[in-house]
């Protein structure tokens, strides 16, 4: 499965945007391979919009996986509704849910305007949890956003969905959005 990806991956054009549809159980070993794909291979550093985990978690992972937290900026939609003690995160930007599509996009706005970096990513996990908190024609609608906001910044774009929860339709649409879609 990842010897696909990765076949995937390296066939792709210099400004791409990709959406990969996996399987629930192998969704944290294609984000993590993705990650280090951008991070390492391509030399980028990114943002990271975390739909999935709270900020100090993916932190957790990208070390236990030998990845540097500190050259990503995190869009965390998560830990707010979770409550609790936010981290003082120079590196991250605390939205109030999920469901708050416009926060996100601010948060992004901001990153891609006032960072210097010339190689730079978008990474989405997932869109399958937005489309929990959010209604189809919101999701989309943000995608479209978001892939306008790689093109016109620049940025490559990396958009996973899980398989068995997405909704077919959504993958579809995707397809028009997306350079490539990558089933894994």
């Amino acid at each position: 499965m990842l010897q696909k990806l990765d076949a995937e991956l390296r066939n792709l054009p210099d400004n791409f945007i990709i959406g990969i549809v996996a399987k629930s159980d192998s969704y944290n070993d294609v984000n993590i391979h993705v990650l280090d794909f951008m991070m390492n291979k391509k030399k980028s550093t990114g943002s990271y919009i975390t739909v999935s985990k709270p900020y100090v978690s993916m932190v957790d992972f990208m070390k236990r996986n030998n990845l540097n937290s500190d050259k990503i900026h995190f869009i965390d939609c998560i830990s707010k509704t979770l409550g609790g003690r936010l981290p003082n995160a120079k590196n991250c930007d605390f939205v109030s849910s999920p469901s708050s599509l416009t926060e996100i996009g601010i948060a992004l706005h901001k990153y891609v305007s006032e960072s210097n970096e010339k190689n730079r990513f978008l990474h989405i996990d997932s869109l399958s949890t937005l489309s929990v908190h959010n209604d189809f024609n919101a999701v989309l609608k943000f995608v479209h956003y978001l892939t306008g906001k790689m093109r016109v910044f620049g940025l490559n774009g990396v958009m996973i969905s899980l398989h068995e929860e997405s909704d077919k339709k959504l993958i579809s649409e995707l397809g028009m959005f997306c350079d490539k879609i990558v089933h894994v």
